[in-house]
């Protein structure tokens, strides 16, 4: 871009009350949707990981003995989808009031439903926000292109008005050329 070209856009800008008024409250909508939506999202995950602890995504789970020794197992070590979480807890006994760990139940859940639902709900709120967004910048459009609109018209009426004081100013002066050289003769 030249020198010249970016001289015409600063001045477009600075004369456009449009553009003075719509970009910075466009560029504040963006920013709060954005905000919005990220929030939303952010706390979305962490409440997704915490209802899964409590209704987890089944993938499989493992009984252990105290030694590692796989004593049964069920369903898949991996998630086909999502992530996979994988909880260990320990199987306790109590003889004579002393607890021993006799074992570990190991559970395995996916994270792929949850994921899902985060996805879904953050593009639905996207384009809510979107849709406000636009629907609040069409307003503001409006708003202004009046009231510019009736800037206008008073600048083209001052003009006129110019236009016609000079003219009578004009008329005055020829008039007062003919009375002077009518009074010359």
């Amino acid at each position: 871009m030249t020198e010249g070209n970016s001289w015409a856009l600063f001045s477009l800008f600075r004369r456009s009350l449009m553009l003075r008024v719509l970009l910075p409250i466009g560029a504040m909508l963006v920013v709060i949707v954005v905000g919005a939506v990220i929030g939303v999202a952010w706390k979305d995950t962490l409440s997704a990981h915490d209802q899964l602890a409590a209704d987890p995504d089944y993938v499989g789970s493992a009984l252990t003995d105290d030694k590692g020794k796989v004593l049964a197992s069920d369903g898949s070590t991996t998630a086909k989808s999502g992530a996979l979480i994988t909880q260990k807890i320990a199987v306790e006994r109590e003889e004579a009031g002393v607890k021993k760990t006799i074992g570990w139940l190991e559970l395995r859940m996916s994270t792929a439903r949850s994921d899902a639902e985060i996805a879904h709900g953050t593009w639905v709120l996207g384009l809510v926000g979107l849709g406000a967004l636009v629907v609040v910048c069409g307003l503001l459009f409006l708003i202004l292109k009046s009231a510019t609109s009736i800037a206008g018209a008073v600048e083209q009426q001052s003009a006129a008005t110019r236009e016609i004081s000079s003219s009578v100013s004009h008329a005055a002066s020829g008039t007062q050329i003919v009375a002077s050289v009518r009074g010359a003769k």
